[in-house]
């Protein structure tokens, strides 16, 4: 089931449950669809959809570390109950070996040798993994790798 039909379908679900946040988390994700849909003025396809997906569980991610610095545990709480409501809709995530695996493929297939040709792997590797891990993530594996190298 795509991922659009799934919401609209968990959002059903919701509303008879009375799950309040997760009603007002899936509305909020089906509004940012639409938003994205608007701007675009065509359909999102799948792989947009989870980047959508991923750029929303970052910015949770990023507030729940702000409220904690502000000592804010009610709207960390919050935070927490949206980012996980979101991750459910979200690809299968590639764990650090398996994006280590693929840019290690690429560097070999690129035959990048320093740190000066990051852009070039970056720029070949995103592609690949796009909506499976977070572009952070990937750059953290990568200069990793190509540091160990030199």
């Amino acid at each position: 089931m795509k991922i659009k039909e799934q919401l609209s379908q968990n959002l059903k679900e919701a509303m008879i449950a009375g799950e309040k946040e997760r009603r007002d988390t899936i509305r909020y994700l089906i509004a940012q669809i639409k938003n994205a849909e608007i701007k675009k003025q065509n359909p999102l396809e799948e792989s947009e959809i989870s980047e959508l997906l991923l750029k929303q569980c970052q910015q949770r991610t990023e507030s729940i570390e702000a409220y904690s610095e502000a000592n804010r545990s009610d709207l960390v709480n919050k935070e927490k109950i949206e980012l996980e409501i979101i991750k459910q809709y979200l690809p299968k995530q590639l764990t650090p070996e398996e994006i280590a695996e693929l840019v290690s493929a690429s560097i070999t297939t690129l035959n990048i040798s320093s740190m000066k040709e990051i852009g070039k792997l970056m720029s070949d590797i995103m592609p690949k993994l796009k909506g499976k891990a977070s572009g952070k993530e990937i750059n953290k594996i990568a200069m990793q790798i190509l540091n160990s190298k030199s």
